[in-house]
């Protein structure tokens, strides 16, 4: 009988309701830290999930780039392009532009005269300066 009332004043003391207080909030942190782990372990996840799928769609158009690349027809494309080869029979046109060529041409001059006036203008300034002639 002895212990029984001594587990029945406990827990109607108030120091029993502090202490399972007490128990009670560390519960609560305990379980919202948890909790917190939680939600940022599941937006991990699915961070990893976008990555996986994200790369497995760059995984499918590098193959399919490969695919394309191993084909007569590109590497055919790539010989005449680059190499300028061509098959039996096929006669090459080259097609010029003339008035690129045209403006090919006014770009250079239009360069030069940028020179000899940036060189015109530093002597000027050499000459101002740097001359015994007082004017």
């Amino acid at each position: 009988m002895k212990k029984g009332n001594f587990f029945v004043k406990f827990f109607h003391s108030k120091l029993s309701i502090v202490f399972l207080l007490f128990i009670l909030i560390f519960l609560l942190f305990s379980i919202n830290k948890v909790m917190t782990r939680r939600n940022q372990v599941n937006k991990d996840i699915e961070g990893f999930k976008k990555e996986i799928s994200d790369l497995e769609k760059q995984k499918n158009e590098l193959t399919n780039l490969i695919g394309y690349l191993d084909t007569l027809s590109f590497k055919e494309k790539e010989a005449r392009l680059k190499l300028g080869l061509q098959k039996e029979g096929e006669k090459t046109i080259v097609i010029t532009n003339p008035y690129i060529e045209e403006t090919k041409k006014e770009d250079a001059i239009a360069t030069e005269s940028k020179k000899a006036s940036v060189y015109d203008n530093i002597s000027k300034w050499w000459k101002y300066f740097f001359s015994r002639n007082s004017n």
